[in-house]
């Protein structure tokens, strides 16, 4: 949500495939702006659509909050708490990108995002 703002009408990100939405999730169904085609008002099912592709993924083999969160609990660390920000920072910038380091900023990333959301947790 740190990159949409929290805009519901957040365009979608370029790429291979689009991140649409407030989360801005990987494949994601839910939008209120398809193309530059704004939707107002952004019906409540298409929010929730939003927010539902972002925590538990838009598809099964889909980036999720969820599912980084359960990766990032499964790597070594003396913290608990740090779960939350390697959750956040694979959920940004995919889930290989703490293979070979452990910089929550290193490139690849949006600069402080892991913090920033990790904080909001």
């Amino acid at each position: 949500m740190q990159e949409s703002s929290a805009c519901v009408r957040a365009p979608s990100t370029p790429g291979v495939h689009s991140n649409p939405g407030i989360m801005q999730s990987d494949q994601g169904q839910g939008t209120c702006n398809s193309n530059g085609t704004i939707l107002l008002p952004c019906p409540y099912a298409s929010i929730y659509q939003m927010v539902y592709d972002g925590t538990a993924g838009s598809r099964y083999d889909a980036v999720s909050l969820v599912k980084m969160l359960n990766v990032a609990s499964s790597m070594a660390s003396d913290n608990p708490a740090q779960t939350y920000y390697q959750g956040a920072r694979l959920y940004n910038s995919g889930p290989y990108s703490l293979q070979n380091t452990t910089d929550l900023g290193s490139p690849g990333s949006t600069r402080c995002y892991a913090s920033d959301v990790a904080n909001c947790l």
